[in-house]
């Protein structure tokens, strides 16, 4: 159970709005986005005597080179700093920050929105266990989570979990031109696809078997699935090893370009 903190939350895009909705009730929550009308323009609006427990940067990686030196105040008070930005690492927080400072990385997501989303964190050495733990709990609220023990790791968690959402979309948006192209009226083939896709998803949620294990059951030696499944085999497979190399790439390349 999380105690009730005050949390800081900078950025209110489709993430910060996101986790905002599933804290509103464990947290006293702050909210700077200079962009939003109903939310504060930056730190200077913020009372003298605010002192948050839990800052959350969830803005876009190219702005923390502007935004991070405005929360330099914050430091030295055990303030645990947490981000969700794609390509980051822990040094880029710590050159600003400093290295004692409390700062956890972390890669949600889009499916918190709904309750269900993927969370990978990564602690700096000076985050003590009580940070630790609320940390996992914010991001265990909103999904499930798991902890990493070599932050290198994290653009891979990206390309799988933190992008991954956007596949499986595709995937629907793929095979709804399938079945117009099979004759389907559109809002059919859609329908279609969609439950077909929560449908899987459910399945892997509440089995205990594995992916591979619930594909087989689905087919049947030289039946429909099988024959489509040789296609696959040989080409989405290979698309998929590309796509994640590609995501893979762009998270160090964003992490570079805000180093400079």
């Amino acid at each position: 159970m999380l105690k009730i903190i005050d949390l800081l939350l900078l950025g209110y895009g489709a993430m910060g709005a996101a986790l905002e909705h599933h804290w509103g009730n464990t947290c006293k929550i702050t909210v700077i986005d200079p962009n939003n009308p109903h939310c504060l323009k930056g730190p200077e609006d913020l009372p003298s005597s605010y002192n948050p427990d839990c800052i959350v940067f969830a803005v876009k990686p190219q702005s923390l080179a502007e935004i991070t030196p405005l929360y330099q105040k914050f430091c030295n008070q055990k303030c645990l700093f947490i981000s969700v930005a794609a390509g980051i690492d822990l040094k880029f927080y710590q050159k600003i920050l400093s290295e004692k400072e409390q700062i956890v990385r972390v890669m949600p997501n889009l499916p918190v929105i709904v309750g269900q989303g993927m969370t990978a964190l990564f602690a700096s050495d000076s985050v003590d266990q009580e940070n630790r733990d609320i940390a996992e709990t914010l991001f265990n609220i909103a999904g499930k989570t798991v902890w990493l023990e070599n932050e290198a790791l994290m653009d891979a968690v990206t390309a799988i979990s933190g992008s991954g959402p956007a596949y499986f979309y595709w995937l629907v948006e793929c095979l709804t031109i399938a079945g117009e192209k099979l004759g389907l009226p559109f809002d059919m083939a859609e329908k279609l696809a969609r439950q077909t896709a929560v449908g899987a998803g459910a399945m892997l949620e509440q089995s205990s078997y594995s992916a591979a294990t619930l594909r087989q059951q689905v087919t049947s030696p030289n039946g429909t699935t099988a024959a489509a499944l040789d296609v696959l085999q040989t080409e989405f497979k290979a698309s998929i090893e590309q796509a994640t190399q590609a995501a893979f790439k762009r998270a160090k390349e964003l992490a570079i370009s805000v180093e400079k």
